[in-house]
């Protein structure tokens, strides 16, 4: 395995055992970690350092995916840590952004971040494991494959950690 292959699996495994519950990680990186102080209580769940950490990892994972488990691995902890009950787990961008515009259609304050934020509860492997299952994809063709699913959810990402 490749030296960047295990920093990605290193990576995943530091966000799959992130907990709300648990203290804040203190590690030494180059990421510049702020926390916000949102209004919408759906948006609470990212206001702390802990969980701009997570989302600014995953950020990274994705940059560099190129083995189909650690990009199901990320997925997945990204939709479970950031749950909502309006939102189901979907096989497609579409459905789940659709679902996403629902649940912010009356909103006015915040919505972009609130939008992000109802996407990425939303994501999992089901997303891209019938993609790469029937396209046999591994390396840097998983990215170029699935660019359809991978950008709004970078772009997701991207809104939640920048002011």
């Amino acid at each position: 395995m490749e030296t960047r292959s295990k920093k990605t699996a290193f990576l995943v495994g530091f966000i799959e055992r992130m907990n709300l519950k648990d203290i804040y990680f203190e590690i030494h990186t180059d990421i510049s970690i702020i926390s916000f102080n949102f209004r919408h209580k759906d948006l609470q769940i990212i206001s702390d350092k802990q969980t701009q950490l997570l989302l600014k990892t995953t950020i990274n994972i994705l940059k560099k995916i190129n083995q189909e488990t650690i990009l199901y691995r990320t997925l997945d902890v990204l939709g479970q840590y950031l749950y909502h009950p309006s939102i189901t787990l979907k096989e497609s961008i579409v459905d789940i952004t659709n679902q996403a515009n629902v649940v912010v259609y009356d909103i006015k304050d915040e919505r972009e971040k609130l939008f992000a934020r109802m996407l990425l509860a939303g994501v999992s492997e089901r997303l891209v494991i019938s993609t790469i299952s029937a396209n046999h994809l591994t390396g840097s063709a998983i990215r170029k494959k699935l660019i359809n699913v991978l950008k709004p959810i970078q772009k997701a990402l991207n809104v939640l950690t920048t002011t």
